[in-house]
């Protein structure tokens, strides 16, 4: 589905979003076209993500890169320089061991690990359904200390789907029925194979549901992009029937905004159906004393509540750091108990033994 029949804007929106994330990501202006001087509608002037791009972007030792793209019916395509590294890159992830520490050092020898994991925190958050098979680029210099990047570009088909959950297919066997070629999966699936990486994940992936992503901050850039673009649009429709009607175009803003209010939560359900609750207690079962570790920031509340649901237990803390180790003493009877910590935007539930 392309976005020049549904908002004009979602494109420029998305990259918008993402400015703060480690990746590069195309900046863009909205243009008002003519040619000959006859009208030719509304446009978004992006930049070219090519070899130049990269050299005026980044300070690079070496001017020579490689830029490696997942092409629709095409495969694997070299854009500039060679496939060696990146084959190379395959061969290392395939059989070094990944595991601990040492894993997790060689992962960021190979892998700008902060441009992966945001790249995609951020296709994971659009619901993409052009990617991992499509609109799929990493770069890097050719220098024996070059490092693989990410390169974001091409949204038209983001922000429809909602409930997608493509983060699962990194959790599935491998050779299991999919949506994806596995070739497509490789890297990410590999690299999630440490635990060190995946808690890094996490940790970036709350972050940027908490501020990046956070419904409030997207729906305000909505409603920013909407008011620039609204007294373009029935001149851009007259020329080009494209959406059809206004009516028609204000209907597809609003359904960005339902994607912004639901589509933060549902990831965070995604990500605890395939990685886990990132709030741990123990020991558990506990004698009284308990400690918590989470990944929040700022005034948090503790609640311990009975399985019916009966609030038995509530104090509030302010946590200096994500992360931050609490202590909670309960006089609770001996049981089983839901204990729920929440933050400013955030909340996370786990069962509590008591004996």
């Amino acid at each position: 589905v392309r976005d020049w029949s549904g908002t004009l804007f979602k494109e420029e929106l998305c990259h918008h979003l993402v400015r703060e994330m480690e990746f590069d990501y195309m900046a863009g202006q909205t243009v008002i076209v003519f040619i000959n001087g006859e009208y030719w509608g509304i446009h978004s002037l992006r930049e070219r993500q090519d070899e130049d791009y990269l050299r005026m972007n980044h300070d690079l030792s070496n001017p020579e890169v490689d830029i490696i793209a997942h092409k629709l019916r095409v495969g694997l395509e070299v854009e500039e320089g060679s496939v060696d590294a990146y084959n190379e890159l395959l061969d290392i992830l395939s059989t070094a061991d990944l595991s601990g520490e040492e894993g997790f050092s060689l992962i960021g020898e190979l892998l700008d690990v902060n441009s992966i994991t945001d790249y995609y925190i951020a296709e994971l958050y659009f619901a993409n359904g052009d990617f991992p098979h499509n609109n799929y680029k990493i770069w890097k210099e050719q220098s024996t200390k070059g490092k693989w990047n990410w390169l974001f570009y091409d949204c038209d088909a983001c922000m429809f789907r909602t409930r997608y959950d493509h983060l699962s297919e990194y959790f599935s066997p491998v050779g299991s029925i999919g949506t994806h070629d596995e070739w497509t999966l490789e890297i990410f699936r590999k690299v999630l194979q440490n635990e060190l990486f995946r808690d890094h994940f996490i940790q970036r992936l709350l972050y940027h549901i908490q501020h990046t992503f956070e419904p409030s901050r997207v729906i305000a850039e909505i409603d920013r992009f909407e008011e620039m673009y609204r007294p373009l649009i029935p001149e851009h429709i007259f020329r080009w029937n494209q959406p059809n009607e206004v009516i028609k175009w204000v209907h597809n803003v609003s359904m960005l905004r339902t994607f912004a209010i639901q589509r933060s939560p549902e990831l965070l359900v995604q990500l605890q159906k395939n990685l886990g609750s990132p709030l741990s207690i123990w020991p558990n079962p506990s004698a009284g004393e308990i400690h918590i570790k989470h990944p929040l920031s700022g005034e948090l509340g503790i609640s311990i509540r009975s399985l019916t649901g009966t609030a038995l237990y509530s104090g509030h803390f302010t946590a200096a750091a994500e992360g931050e180790e609490l202590l909670v003493n309960t006089e609770l009877p001996p049981g089983m108990y839901i204990l729920t910590l929440a933050g400013p935007s955030l909340s996370f539930s786990e069962k509590l033994i008591i004996e």
